[in-house]
């Protein structure tokens, strides 16, 4: 089976439900400004090489790292290093956890693009934000398994969005 350009890193979407472009395969417009020339779906680059799977950077937590950032906190305030070390820690090491994660990342940039279209972007990460300040409530009471089990119906109850 071939491999896709969606799956390359060089990759983007042009808007949510746009086409796979490939950054490389570039031209310059009128202007000077380079962009991309969208390529066949079922093409892969000439510098093809496969996405991760997982997150980018080690600091990628999508939806909180949407929601603090909207709210004006930084990257590495409370929540999300909280929340980060909950990943590292307690889910990759649980039954199941890393499956969940790879899981997580599929959907999670899908739904932050979604909500940052949406005229009740303010509610939305109002919610968000509840859910993880209770979250972080359950994870210094130790209660790491309602602290999964809350993240996790966030992120169903937010995948209607997509």
């Amino acid at each position: 089976m071939k491999e896709i350009c969606k799956n390359c890193v060089h990759s983007e979407k042009d808007g949510l439900f746009g086409d796979w472009y490939c950054r490389l395969v570039t031209k310059r417009n009128i202007f000077g400004k380079e962009h991309c020339i969208k390529i066949n779906p079922t093409d892969t680059c000439d510098n093809f090489s496969a996405r991760p799977v997982g997150p980018t950077k080690s600091s990628d937590c999508f939806l909180t790292s949407a929601c603090v950032e909207y709210l004006g906190k930084s990257d590495d305030c409370e929540e999300l290093t909280k929340l980060r070390a909950f990943r590292d820690g307690y889910l990759k090491a649980r039954e199941g956890g890393e499956k969940l994660i790879e899981e997580y990342y599929q959907i999670a940039p899908q739904i932050v693009e979604k909500i940052n279209e949406s005229n009740e972007r303010a509610k939305h990460y109002a919610y968000i934000y509840e859910i993880i300040q209770n979250c972080l409530t359950c994870i210094d009471e130790g209660n790491n398994e309602k602290a999964l089990e809350l993240y996790k119906t966030m992120v169903v109850s937010l995948k209607e969005l997509v």
